[in-house]
């Protein structure tokens, strides 16, 4: 990772462990191995993130690429797809902004305990 990417970061590189892998699908079937519950995020899954149970677990949140989401095997391969309701005239929101929205779900289920 280069400067330009740890001043997006904002300090965030600093305090989040993060781990660079040859493959996604590879990356998640080794968490599972691990006990840790992977949770993909996919636009079109009937499941919602918010008030999953697991979340209190270890888990992993897998977010796909801008536009094309999640790649087939790595669908395949997490525990659990998700999705982040949306309002009927919204289609999706960006991988960043996915992202940030899973990662408050974890953390207030975290700290709430529900």
């Amino acid at each position: 990772m280069g400067a330009t990417v740890f001043k997006a970061a904002a300090g965030a590189l600093e305090v989040l462990p993060v781990a660079l892998v040859n493959s996604i699908a590879d990356a998640v079937q080794r968490l599972e191995q691990m006990d840790v519950w992977t949770v993909g995020l996919d636009a079109g899954a009937a499941e919602s993130i918010f008030g999953l149970p697991l979340l209190d677990q270890p888990v992993a949140i897998v977010v796909g690429s801008e536009g094309l989401g999640l790649s087939r095997l790595v669908s395949e391969r997490v525990s659990k797809l998700v999705s982040i309701p949306m309002a009927s005239q919204t289609d999706s929101l960006n991988a960043s902004v996915a992202a940030a929205l899973a990662m408050f779900e974890v953390a207030r289920v975290r700290q709430s305990g529900t």
